[in-house]
Formats: structure tokens, C-alpha cells, sequence
């Protein structure tokens, strides 16, 4: 095989390689900044999936463990065949603005680029929203 053969074939790979690997990964911070901006969450109401007990939150710690968990959420379109089980609505209030997110125990919907996104790993948004309704009931 000639040489031009290789570095056709090199240049083939290394493009391939390089675009899997700097694809970018998609999180629910990215996401989170895509459909707030750089608006200041004041307030944010959490309520079970019945909507049968509400939350607010306005102390700045725990909106800032919901905005910003404490390990990166990192996020995939979820592609399955029947609704996930959405557990928390949570209610984002800014000056400007009221956003809406969905979270499930594994699971967020409501996010800029796809209906529902799967979390890849630990859910800690779900934990945290959990230990916030038990602290708060």
C-alpha cells in the first residue's frame, strides 16, 4: 500500500478520534445556564409529583446546591419508549422570569435541547431536593 494510502487513512482516524472524543459534553449546569442566563434564581418552589406539598426555597445555600449540585450532572437525551416517572417540579423565579424543570430519580426534563435528558451516573439534584422536602416537611 502506498504512503498517500496511510496518511489518507491517518487523517481519516485522527478526525474521527478527535471528534467523539471534544464533542462536548452535555450537564445540567450548561443546560440550566442555556434557559435562565445570567438571571439570579431569587426563589424556587418545589413540589412532588401531585403537587400536593410545596416548598420554597429562598435561603441562598440550597439554591445553590439546586442550581449547582455539588458533582457535575452529566446528561444524555433520554430515548426510551414510555414516559419517565417525574417526581419533583421545581419552580425557578427570577426577576424577569418563572422556568420550570422536571426531575426524576433519573431523569430531568424541561431543559434547553430535548424533552426529556437522562442523568448518567448519581443523581445528586434529586438527593438534594429530597433532603430539602425532608428538612422542610
Amino acid at each position: 500500500m502506498s504512503k498517500k494510502y496511510w496518511i489518507v487513512l491517518f487523517f481519516i482516524v485522527s478526525v474521527f478520534l478527535i471528534f467523539f472524543i471534544f464533542r462536548g459534553e452535555v450537564t445540567y449546569e450548561d443546560k440550566l445556564q442555556d434557559l435562565i442566563g445570567n438571571e439570579d434564581v431569587e426563589k424556587i418552589e418545589i413540589s412532588d409529583s401531585t403537587r400536593s406539598q410545596i416548598v420554597t426555597v429562598e435561603n441562598p445555600k440550597d439554591l445553590q446546591n439546586i442550581i449547582s449540585p455539588s458533582s457535575k450532572l452529566s446528561l444524555e437525551e433520554y430515548e426510551g419508549h414510555h414516559d419517565p416517572k417525574n417526581d419533583y417540579f421545581l419552580n425557578l423565579y427570577t426577576k424577569e422570569s418563572e422556568y420550570l424543570i422536571v426531575v426524576g430519580s433519573s431523569t430531568i426534563s424541561r431543559l434547553p435541547g430535548a424533552t426529556v435528558y437522562k442523568v448518567l451516573g448519581d443523581n445528586d439534584l434529586y438527593e438534594t431536593i429530597t433532603n430539602i422536602i425532608d428538612t422542610n416537611l
